[in-house]
Protein backbone atom coordinates (compact mmCIF):
# COMPACT_ATOMS: atom_id res chain seq x y z
CA UNK A 1 0.00 0.00 0.00
CA UNK A 2 1.69 3.59 -0.91
CA UNK A 3 2.50 5.62 1.91
CA UNK A 4 0.19 8.69 0.25
CA UNK A 5 -3.06 6.33 0.28
CA UNK A 6 -1.93 5.86 4.69
CA UNK A 7 -1.70 9.41 5.44
CA UNK A 8 -5.03 9.96 3.71
CA UNK A 9 -6.96 7.31 5.51
CA UNK A 10 -5.30 8.55 8.63
CA UNK A 11 -6.55 12.11 8.12
CA UNK A 12 -9.72 11.14 6.91
CA UNK A 13 -10.55 9.11 9.63
CA UNK A 14 -8.94 11.68 12.28
CA UNK A 15 -11.69 14.07 10.52
CA UNK A 16 -14.19 11.76 11.74
CA UNK A 17 -12.89 11.26 15.39
CA UNK A 18 -15.52 14.35 15.78
CA UNK A 19 -17.96 13.20 15.18
CA UNK A 20 -17.22 10.37 17.73
CA UNK A 21 -16.38 12.97 19.66
CA UNK A 22 -20.49 13.37 19.92
CA UNK A 23 -21.82 9.90 20.62
CA UNK A 24 -23.42 9.26 23.52
CA UNK A 25 -20.90 6.55 24.51
CA UNK A 26 -17.68 7.35 23.20
CA UNK A 27 -16.00 4.85 24.73
CA UNK A 28 -12.73 6.63 26.00
CA UNK A 29 -11.59 4.10 28.99
CA UNK A 30 -11.68 1.54 26.35
CA UNK A 31 -9.56 3.53 23.85
CA UNK A 32 -6.84 4.82 26.98
CA UNK A 33 -6.77 0.67 27.60
CA UNK A 34 -5.42 0.49 24.07
CA UNK A 35 -2.67 2.77 24.08
CA UNK A 36 -1.75 1.77 27.59
CA UNK A 37 -1.14 -1.63 26.81
CA UNK A 38 1.05 -1.36 23.72
CA UNK A 39 3.02 2.11 25.62
CA UNK A 40 2.87 1.08 29.02
CA UNK A 41 5.87 3.04 29.60
CA UNK A 42 4.55 6.09 28.42
CA UNK A 43 0.41 6.13 28.09
CA UNK A 44 -0.28 4.14 30.61
CA UNK A 45 -3.70 5.46 32.72
CA UNK A 46 -3.24 8.14 29.62
CA UNK A 47 -6.57 10.46 29.46
CA UNK A 48 -8.88 10.57 26.60
CA UNK A 49 -11.85 12.59 26.59
CA UNK A 50 -14.31 11.96 23.37
CA UNK A 51 -11.84 10.33 21.46
CA UNK A 52 -8.88 13.38 21.87
CA UNK A 53 -6.14 13.01 23.41
CA UNK A 54 -2.17 14.67 23.47
CA UNK A 55 -1.62 11.05 23.17
CA UNK A 56 -3.46 10.17 19.96
CA UNK A 57 -2.32 13.22 18.59
CA UNK A 58 1.51 11.89 19.17
CA UNK A 59 0.75 8.26 17.67
CA UNK A 60 -0.97 10.13 14.72
CA UNK A 61 2.20 11.81 13.82
CA UNK A 62 4.40 8.34 14.55
CA UNK A 63 1.68 6.40 12.38
CA UNK A 64 1.87 9.08 9.10
CA UNK A 65 5.80 8.46 9.60
CA UNK A 66 5.31 5.23 8.99
CA UNK A 67 6.17 3.78 12.43
CA UNK A 68 4.20 0.22 12.50
CA UNK A 69 3.72 0.68 16.18
CA UNK A 70 1.83 3.22 15.93
CA UNK A 71 -0.13 2.55 12.63
CA UNK A 72 -0.93 -0.79 14.38
CA UNK A 73 -2.39 1.22 17.68
CA UNK A 74 -4.15 4.07 16.04
CA UNK A 75 -5.68 0.55 13.56
CA UNK A 76 -7.11 -0.76 16.66
CA UNK A 77 -8.57 2.66 17.96
CA UNK A 78 -10.18 3.13 14.55
CA UNK A 79 -11.82 -0.85 14.90
CA UNK A 80 -13.08 0.04 18.46
CA UNK A 81 -14.82 2.85 16.96
CA UNK A 82 -16.07 0.84 14.23
CA UNK A 83 -17.64 -1.41 16.48
CA UNK A 84 -18.74 0.68 19.55
CA UNK A 85 -20.38 3.68 18.04
CA UNK A 86 -20.93 3.68 14.75
CA UNK A 87 -24.07 1.76 15.16
CA UNK A 88 -26.53 3.62 13.49
CA UNK A 89 -24.46 4.66 10.31
CA UNK A 90 -23.02 1.97 8.38
CA UNK A 91 -21.11 4.93 6.27
CA UNK A 92 -19.35 5.80 9.61
CA UNK A 93 -18.81 2.60 10.69
CA UNK A 94 -17.20 1.97 6.65
CA UNK A 95 -15.25 4.23 6.59
CA UNK A 96 -13.53 3.30 10.09
CA UNK A 97 -13.20 0.15 8.97
CA UNK A 98 -11.48 1.05 5.96
CA UNK A 99 -9.02 3.30 7.89
CA UNK A 100 -8.03 0.55 10.12
CA UNK A 101 -7.69 -1.83 7.24
CA UNK A 102 -5.44 0.70 5.58
CA UNK A 103 -3.04 1.21 8.79
CA UNK A 104 -3.64 -2.75 9.63
CA UNK A 105 -2.02 -3.33 6.23
CA UNK A 106 0.71 -0.60 6.48
CA UNK A 107 2.22 -2.42 9.42
CA UNK A 108 1.67 -5.58 7.99
CA UNK A 109 3.53 -4.90 5.26
CA UNK A 110 6.73 -3.89 7.70
CA UNK A 111 6.22 -7.45 9.22
CA UNK A 112 4.12 -6.68 12.89
CA UNK A 113 2.46 -9.38 13.82
CA UNK A 114 -0.32 -8.14 15.60
CA UNK A 115 -1.15 -6.56 12.69
CA UNK A 116 -0.86 -9.39 10.12
CA UNK A 117 -3.35 -11.10 11.77
CA UNK A 118 -5.94 -7.72 12.36
CA UNK A 119 -5.74 -7.93 8.31
CA UNK A 120 -6.21 -11.46 7.91
CA UNK A 121 -9.08 -10.59 10.12
CA UNK A 122 -10.55 -7.97 8.32
CA UNK A 123 -9.83 -10.02 4.99
CA UNK A 124 -11.94 -13.24 6.60
CA UNK A 125 -14.65 -11.16 7.45
CA UNK A 126 -14.26 -8.18 4.75
CA UNK A 127 -14.76 -5.37 7.12
CA UNK A 128 -12.54 -2.19 5.76
CA UNK A 129 -11.76 -4.20 2.32
CA UNK A 130 -13.14 -6.92 0.06
CA UNK A 131 -13.81 -9.97 1.96
CA UNK A 132 -10.96 -12.43 0.16
CA UNK A 133 -10.01 -15.32 1.89
CA UNK A 134 -6.67 -16.76 0.06
CA UNK A 135 -5.49 -13.18 1.42
CA UNK A 136 -6.90 -13.85 4.62
CA UNK A 137 -5.14 -17.36 4.85
CA UNK A 138 -2.03 -15.85 3.54
CA UNK A 139 -2.02 -13.50 6.11
CA UNK A 140 -2.67 -15.89 8.44
CA UNK A 141 -0.19 -18.29 7.68
CA UNK A 142 2.24 -15.52 7.82
CA UNK A 143 1.73 -14.65 10.89
CA UNK A 144 1.71 -18.04 12.25
CA UNK A 145 5.17 -18.51 10.51
CA UNK A 146 6.34 -16.62 12.93
CA UNK A 147 4.87 -18.61 16.05
CA UNK A 148 1.71 -16.13 16.85
CA UNK A 149 -0.59 -18.67 18.39
CA UNK A 150 -3.53 -16.73 17.49
CA UNK A 151 -3.20 -17.38 13.30
CA UNK A 152 -2.22 -20.66 14.34
CA UNK A 153 -5.88 -21.21 16.06
CA UNK A 154 -7.47 -18.94 13.77
CA UNK A 155 -6.06 -22.20 11.10
CA UNK A 156 -7.28 -24.37 13.07
CA UNK A 157 -10.92 -23.01 13.90
CA UNK A 158 -11.41 -22.98 9.78
CA UNK A 159 -9.49 -26.56 8.85
CA UNK A 160 -11.78 -27.95 11.73
CA UNK A 161 -15.17 -26.44 10.42
CA UNK A 162 -13.86 -26.16 6.71
CA UNK A 163 -14.60 -22.50 6.42
CA UNK A 164 -12.77 -19.72 4.80
CA UNK A 165 -10.91 -21.69 2.14
CA UNK A 166 -10.45 -25.18 4.06
CA UNK A 167 -11.39 -28.10 3.09
CA UNK A 168 -12.77 -30.17 6.80
CA UNK A 169 -9.83 -31.86 8.21
CA UNK A 170 -9.59 -31.95 12.20
CA UNK A 171 -6.22 -33.97 11.91
CA UNK A 172 -4.89 -30.97 10.26
CA UNK A 173 -6.48 -28.60 12.67
CA UNK A 174 -5.38 -30.85 15.62
CA UNK A 175 -1.63 -29.77 14.21
CA UNK A 176 -2.33 -26.22 14.27
CA UNK A 177 -4.17 -26.26 17.58
CA UNK A 178 -1.21 -28.12 18.73
CA UNK A 179 1.41 -25.86 18.05
CA UNK A 180 -0.45 -22.81 19.16
CA UNK A 181 -0.97 -25.16 22.69
CA UNK A 182 2.90 -25.77 23.39
CA UNK A 183 3.25 -21.82 22.42
CA UNK A 184 1.02 -20.87 25.04
CA UNK A 185 -2.42 -19.71 23.72
CA UNK A 186 -4.43 -21.03 26.19
CA UNK A 187 -7.87 -21.07 23.99
CA UNK A 188 -5.67 -23.76 22.13
CA UNK A 189 -5.16 -25.70 24.93
CA UNK A 190 -8.70 -26.08 25.70
CA UNK A 191 -9.51 -27.05 22.00
CA UNK A 192 -6.65 -29.95 21.83
CA UNK A 193 -7.31 -30.88 25.14
CA UNK A 194 -11.23 -31.70 24.02
CA UNK A 195 -10.02 -33.44 20.79
CA UNK A 196 -7.93 -35.35 23.03
CA UNK A 197 -10.45 -36.16 25.33
CA UNK A 198 -13.19 -37.36 22.79
CA UNK A 199 -10.88 -39.09 20.13
CA UNK A 200 -12.31 -36.34 17.41
CA UNK A 201 -8.90 -35.79 14.86
CA UNK A 202 -7.00 -37.78 16.99
CA UNK A 203 -6.36 -41.06 18.58
CA UNK A 204 -8.48 -40.95 21.96
CA UNK A 205 -5.78 -39.72 25.06
CA UNK A 206 -7.27 -38.95 28.34
CA UNK A 207 -4.24 -38.14 30.15
CA UNK A 208 -2.95 -35.83 26.95
CA UNK A 209 -6.11 -34.26 27.72
CA UNK A 210 -5.40 -33.83 31.19
CA UNK A 211 -2.19 -32.47 30.19
CA UNK A 212 -3.26 -29.18 28.02
CA UNK A 213 -6.90 -29.15 30.82
CA UNK A 214 -4.09 -28.46 33.34
CA UNK A 215 -1.85 -26.02 30.99
CA UNK A 216 -5.12 -23.32 30.71
CA UNK A 217 -6.90 -24.15 33.83
CA UNK A 218 -5.85 -20.74 35.40
CA UNK A 219 -7.28 -18.41 32.89
CA UNK A 220 -10.58 -17.07 33.71
CA UNK A 221 -11.98 -17.30 29.92
CA UNK A 222 -11.43 -21.09 29.81
CA UNK A 223 -10.72 -22.08 33.44
CA UNK A 224 -14.25 -22.98 34.16
CA UNK A 225 -14.44 -25.58 31.25
CA UNK A 226 -11.30 -26.65 32.08
CA UNK A 227 -11.65 -27.36 35.49
CA UNK A 228 -14.63 -29.14 35.00
CA UNK A 229 -13.40 -31.39 32.54
CA UNK A 230 -10.31 -32.31 34.86
CA UNK A 231 -12.93 -33.20 37.50
CA UNK A 232 -15.27 -35.19 35.17
CA UNK A 233 -11.88 -37.15 34.39
CA UNK A 234 -11.15 -37.48 38.20
CA UNK A 235 -14.66 -38.61 38.55
CA UNK A 236 -14.85 -41.54 36.06
CA UNK A 237 -11.43 -42.35 36.35
CA UNK A 238 -10.05 -41.59 32.76
CA UNK A 239 -6.46 -41.17 32.11
CA UNK A 240 -6.24 -41.03 36.14
CA UNK A 241 -7.09 -43.33 38.75
CA UNK A 242 -10.55 -42.63 40.22
CA UNK A 243 -10.22 -40.03 42.34
CA UNK A 244 -13.89 -38.29 44.28
CA UNK A 245 -11.74 -36.25 46.57
CA UNK A 246 -9.78 -34.30 43.75
CA UNK A 247 -13.04 -34.44 41.38
CA UNK A 248 -15.08 -32.63 44.10
CA UNK A 249 -11.92 -29.90 44.69
CA UNK A 250 -11.72 -29.00 41.05
CA UNK A 251 -15.58 -28.87 40.87
CA UNK A 252 -15.61 -26.00 43.75
CA UNK A 253 -12.65 -24.50 42.25
CA UNK A 254 -14.65 -23.89 39.40
CA UNK A 255 -17.59 -22.45 40.85
CA UNK A 256 -15.10 -20.13 42.06
CA UNK A 257 -14.20 -18.58 38.81
CA UNK A 258 -16.24 -15.68 39.15
CA UNK A 259 -15.60 -13.84 36.35
CA UNK A 260 -16.41 -16.68 33.69
CA UNK A 261 -19.46 -16.15 32.14
CA UNK A 262 -19.82 -19.86 30.92
CA UNK A 263 -22.53 -20.80 32.64
CA UNK A 264 -22.95 -24.38 30.62
CA UNK A 265 -19.79 -25.50 31.91
CA UNK A 266 -20.65 -23.94 35.57
CA UNK A 267 -24.20 -25.92 35.77
CA UNK A 268 -22.48 -29.08 35.12
CA UNK A 269 -20.01 -28.83 38.09
CA UNK A 270 -22.54 -27.48 40.59
CA UNK A 271 -24.30 -30.49 39.57
CA UNK A 272 -21.54 -32.92 40.11
CA UNK A 273 -20.78 -31.62 42.91
CA UNK A 274 -24.25 -31.58 44.65
CA UNK A 275 -23.93 -35.69 43.62
CA UNK A 276 -20.66 -35.90 45.48
CA UNK A 277 -21.87 -33.85 48.39
CA UNK A 278 -24.12 -36.74 49.07
CA UNK A 279 -21.68 -39.81 48.44
CA UNK A 280 -18.57 -38.82 50.10
CA UNK A 281 -18.02 -38.50 53.87
CA UNK A 282 -17.48 -35.32 55.83
CA UNK A 283 -13.75 -36.26 56.04
CA UNK A 284 -13.75 -36.37 52.38
CA UNK A 285 -15.29 -32.68 52.03
CA UNK A 286 -12.41 -31.50 54.54
CA UNK A 287 -9.41 -33.32 52.58
CA UNK A 288 -11.23 -31.88 49.32
CA UNK A 289 -10.98 -28.61 50.40
CA UNK A 290 -7.94 -28.14 51.81
CA UNK A 291 -6.57 -29.49 47.93
CA UNK A 292 -3.55 -28.06 47.08
CA UNK A 293 -3.69 -27.04 43.11
CA UNK A 294 -0.83 -28.07 40.79
CA UNK A 295 -0.16 -24.44 41.05
CA UNK A 296 0.66 -24.37 44.71
CA UNK A 297 -2.69 -22.84 45.67
CA UNK A 298 -4.26 -23.60 48.66
CA UNK A 299 -6.94 -22.21 51.28
CA UNK A 300 -7.08 -24.21 54.30
CA UNK A 301 -9.23 -22.71 56.96
CA UNK A 302 -13.04 -22.20 58.22
CA UNK A 303 -15.77 -22.38 55.44
CA UNK A 304 -19.66 -21.69 55.59
CA UNK A 305 -21.31 -23.57 52.69
CA UNK A 306 -19.03 -23.96 49.98
CA UNK A 307 -17.74 -20.52 50.40
CA UNK A 308 -13.81 -19.26 52.55
CA UNK A 309 -15.89 -17.68 55.61
CA UNK A 310 -14.00 -17.47 59.31
CA UNK A 311 -10.39 -17.76 59.59
CA UNK A 312 -8.41 -19.28 57.05
CA UNK A 313 -4.93 -19.23 54.99
CA UNK A 314 -4.85 -18.95 51.51
CA UNK A 315 -1.53 -19.58 49.29
CA UNK A 316 -1.33 -17.83 45.59
CA UNK A 317 0.11 -19.36 43.16
CA UNK A 318 2.64 -15.91 42.16
CA UNK A 319 3.90 -16.24 46.11
CA UNK A 320 1.01 -14.08 47.98
CA UNK A 321 -0.31 -15.72 51.23
CA UNK A 322 -3.21 -14.33 53.41
CA UNK A 323 -3.80 -15.12 56.96
CA UNK A 324 -6.91 -14.06 58.94
CA UNK A 325 -10.66 -13.85 58.18
CA UNK A 326 -12.77 -14.53 55.34
CA UNK A 327 -16.37 -13.81 54.48
CA UNK A 328 -17.92 -14.98 50.90
CA UNK A 329 -14.29 -16.00 49.68
CA UNK A 330 -13.03 -13.06 49.98
CA UNK A 331 -10.61 -11.73 53.21
CA UNK A 332 -12.54 -10.01 55.26
CA UNK A 333 -11.76 -8.71 59.02
CA UNK A 334 -8.64 -8.81 60.61
CA UNK A 335 -5.58 -10.08 58.37
CA UNK A 336 -2.22 -10.20 56.66
CA UNK A 337 -1.11 -10.51 53.60
CA UNK A 338 2.15 -11.23 52.50
CA UNK A 339 3.72 -10.67 49.12
CA UNK A 340 6.20 -12.65 46.98
CA UNK A 341 8.92 -9.56 47.67
CA UNK A 342 8.27 -9.51 51.05
CA UNK A 343 5.63 -6.56 51.65
CA UNK A 344 2.84 -6.77 54.27
CA UNK A 345 -0.57 -5.55 54.59
CA UNK A 346 -1.60 -6.08 57.52
CA UNK A 347 -4.97 -4.53 59.18
CA UNK A 348 -8.35 -4.20 57.75
CA UNK A 349 -10.30 -5.98 54.91
CA UNK A 350 -13.36 -5.43 53.51
CA UNK A 351 -14.85 -7.26 50.16
CA UNK A 352 -11.11 -8.44 49.62
CA UNK A 353 -9.53 -5.14 49.66
CA UNK A 354 -7.45 -3.67 52.14
CA UNK A 355 -9.03 -0.60 54.19
CA UNK A 356 -6.09 0.38 57.12
CA UNK A 357 -4.30 -0.55 59.96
Amino acid sequence: MRPCIVIFAILIAFAWLDGYAQTKNPMDSEVALILGSFYPDKYQGVLVAGGKSPAIDELLVLAKGGDKKAQHVMGMVYTLIAFRCCEKSEKDRNKFEAAAAALFQASANQGLLDSMRMLAHAYQSGKGVERDEKKAIDWFERAAASDDWLSLESLGDMAYEGKNGFSKDKEHSARYYEKAAELGGWTAQLKIGRMYEDGDGVPQDYQRAMRWYVKCYEEYRVGLEARTRIGNLYLKGLGVPVDPVSAYAWYLSALKMKLSVDSRNRKEANKALKQLQRSLTREQIAEARAYKFPNGEQYVGEWKGDKYHGQGTYLWPDGRNYVGEWKNDEPDGRGMMTFADGRVKSGQWQSGKFVGP
